[in-house]
């Protein structure tokens, strides 16, 4: 088993903390967000890392860790950075964005799961997302909704009402055996009917691509992708005001109530 660690992105929601060091190398709980996923991922026998890099990719520098850049971070999003990776998408891998936390409960899980493509979902999202501030949860853009087998009906898709969604991607996912073929061959058809419409609309623009995007086409397809479901335990990084919740619930002693910091 191997991991991918997507690093690329601007961070620009974590402005000035951004402004020398992309997001994934700010400092919480005395280490780096991508030190924490890296020694996480160590700590379960997971050696084979990926990390792909963009913005202020030289401030990424970790020892035996393979890095691969995204040349073209500023035009494009998730999904083109996992493709800057796909040779490194083997019969087992761990795909995970850089600017989560998560418990090692959380990351044994998706580990453990059987399913040829899994994700992890928050069952309790809702919960967390009362905490941060400016975060309004009908907004949130990789909602999901799952069935009584645990399979996703829906992933990222936007919502009217929170009846539509009964958990939420945070951003760590599997996939394996023919699921690591079924994800490559959706996403190479998705980057390239992009790239034909770009040629007709040059409005259009590549960062539009994620991966959730590709995994609901998976879904619609009649293919199945397992909800491994967790109640909190995880923490995302996107804003000013995410960092300083976090660091006062840490000060308070109540960040426990969503996360361990083990």
């Amino acid at each position: 088993m191997n991991a991918i660690i997507l690093a690329a992105g601007l961070g620009s929601r974590l402005s000035p903390y951004t402004k020398e060091k992309p997001k994934a190398m700010l400092e919480f709980a005395n280490q780096t967000l991508l030190g924490r996923l890296i020694k996480k991922f160590q700590n379960f026998g997971i050696t084979d890392i990926t990390i792909v890099t963009g913005y202020k990719s030289d401030k990424i520098d970790f020892p035996g860790i393979n890095c691969i850049k995204n040349e073209f971070f500023l035009e494009t999003s998730t999904l083109e950075s996992l493709i800057c990776a796909k040779e490194k998408i083997t019969n087992s891998t761990i795909i995970s964005y850089s600017d989560i936390i998560f418990d090692d409960d959380v990351l044994k899980k998706i580990i453990d799961s059987k399913n040829d493509i899994s994700i992890v979902a928050d069952r309790q999202w809702l919960r967390y997302w009362d905490k941060r501030v400016g975060e309004v949860a009908i907004e949130a853009t990789e909602s999901v909704y799952y069935n009584n087998e645990g399979f996703l009906s829906s992933v990222g898709q936007p919502i009217t009402n929170l009846e539509d969604a009964n958990g939420h991607f945070i951003g760590l996912m599997k996939i394996k055996d023919s699921g690591s073929k079924i994800f490559l061959e959706f996403a190479g058809k998705q980057i390239s009917e992009r790239k034909n419409s770009l040629k007709l609309d040059p409005d259009l623009k590549l960062d539009k691509l994620r991966i959730v995007d590709v995994l609901q086409n998976i879904i619609n397809s009649g293919n199945k992708i397992e909800a491994v479901l967790i109640d909190n335990g995880w923490l995302e990084f996107d804003t000013v005001s995410d960092l300083q919740l976090y660091n006062k619930m840490k000060d308070e002693n109540s960040l426990s109530k969503f996360i361990s910091l083990n």
